[in-house]
């Protein structure tokens, strides 16, 4: 009798499981959608809901940007920071007025 080897996430028929079915996920397709909804409404950082759901930045960076959970739904964060918000390079000196 022959067994059959399939990885973790991965169905039966071979295919890539997404989301809150394959096995290995730690946050469910609502839960997904709370973070984007916390992200889009009370503008929570990235670092702060990965804490709070117990994944990794970069996880949670994927989640909001709706490369992962795509089938969640809720508002998408489009992973980039309006005009001005970065910090400042205390190293950096502008030439112009030099």
């Amino acid at each position: 009798m022959r067994r059959e080897i399939r990885y973790p996430g991965e169905s039966r028929s071979g295919g890539i499981l997404l989301g809150q079915d394959n096995g290995n996920s730690h946050v469910t397709n609502a839960e997904a959608k709370a973070a984007r909804e916390l992200r889009h409404d009370f503008k929570m950082t990235v670092q702060e809901l990965a804490v709070m759901y117990g994944v990794s930045r970069a996880a949670m960076s994927l989640l909001l940007r709706g490369k992962t959970y795509k089938a969640a739904g809720g508002p998408l964060d489009s992973g980039r920071r309006p005009p001005g918000s970065g910090r400042a390079n205390p190293r950096h000196r502008s030439t112009l007025g030099a």
